[in-house]
């Protein structure tokens, strides 16, 4: 949850020192309404996980068809009566909140905040040099 915040904050800065560079228009606020966003997909993820150990396939494949059907019909629905590129962010809102409450109810256990400095450190240090690999490889394809 930690590097998800910094993460929000992180690209809540970039947003705004982009827009006041390039002008990027109704991007801005779709993006600063997304962005919140990040702690939650961390948290589900970590939530699949666990369901994916208990060998939980059928409620794993439950949460993905809510979480498709639900990003769906909202996106299409509010598309319908009010076009605006504010139909996929609602439609992600509502798509994400229903699948999370889901996720929620699966596994309460990974919703339990623990704050153990020594275990973020050893994860931080074991997983941050994982994920830089793909960070150099996506910029050298650039």
């Amino acid at each position: 949850m930690s590097v998800s915040a910094a993460g929000m904050l992180v690209a809540a800065i970039a947003a705004w020192a982009i827009d006041h560079w390039i002008p990027l228009g109704d991007f801005v606020p779709a993006f600063r309404a997304l962005v919140p966003g990040i702690m939650l997909i961390n948290l589900s993820s970590v939530a699949i996980m666990l369901l994916e150990r208990a060998l939980e396939f059928r409620r794993i494949a439950l949460v993905e068809m809510i979480n498709q059907l639900t990003l769906t019909f909202v996106s299409v629905a509010v598309g319908f009566f009010v076009p605006s590129f504010w139909a996929p962010v609602c439609g992600f809102w509502a798509a994400f909140l229903l699948s999370f409450g889901v996720l929620a109810f699966y596994v309460r256990a990974v919703f339990r905040p623990v704050w153990n400095v020594r275990a973020m450190l050893r994860i931080a240090g074991s997983s941050v040099p994982f994920a830089s690999t793909l960070w150099v490889t996506q910029l050298r394809t650039s």
